[in-house]
């Protein structure tokens, strides 16, 4: 709900206050309007039917209601280019501005250029929903598992003999 770039801090604070996965804003370029969904249980129902192989924890994320309902089911974008992901309210309003410019994010995609048309606040995921998706031999989601605490990098185990 709102209008324009600088709603996304409330739209945001509002789905941070709900915490539910099944709670996604939409900020769409042409009409610079905020829409935000909430899944109910026909769409957990469609979420099964798309994506049976998947647990109902897989099912449930944020980014996987985002992309598999609603990009590639609901929008029909299934081959649509790599999206870009960003961290935080403002990093959203400052690219989203910008567009999709080249070399655009620490992956090393490149971008096409263009102006973005459509964006998407969704919850992160968490360690219990890590756990839980890889206690079912499964895999997380593409760009679900940015949280912190991070562990730490560059440790690693070699044997010596």
């Amino acid at each position: 709900t709102g209008s324009g770039l600088g709603d996304c801090e409330s739209n945001w604070e509002r789905i941070a206050v709900e915490d539910n996965q099944g709670t996604i804003s939409f900020f769409t370029a042409k009409d610079q309007a905020w829409t935000t969904c909430r899944l109910n249980e026909a769409g957990f129902a469609k979420m099964n039917e798309i994506a049976p192989d998947q647990c109902d924890t897989w099912q449930g994320l944020g980014v996987s209601i985002l992309h598999k309902l609603a990009m590639e089911t609901l929008l029909g974008q299934e081959n649509m280019a790599t999206p870009m992901y960003v961290h935080s309210a403002s990093e959203f309003e400052e690219y989203f501005a910008k567009g999709d410019s080249a070399g655009r994010d620490a992956t090393g995609q490149q971008g096409s250029g263009e102006a973005f048309q459509l964006g998407a606040l969704v919850m992160p995921a968490t360690l219990d929903h890590v756990r839980d998706i890889s206690l079912q031999k499964e895999r997380m989601p593409a760009k679900s598992t940015y949280f912190y605490p991070k562990l730490l990098s560059g440790l690693l185990l070699n044997p010596l003999d």
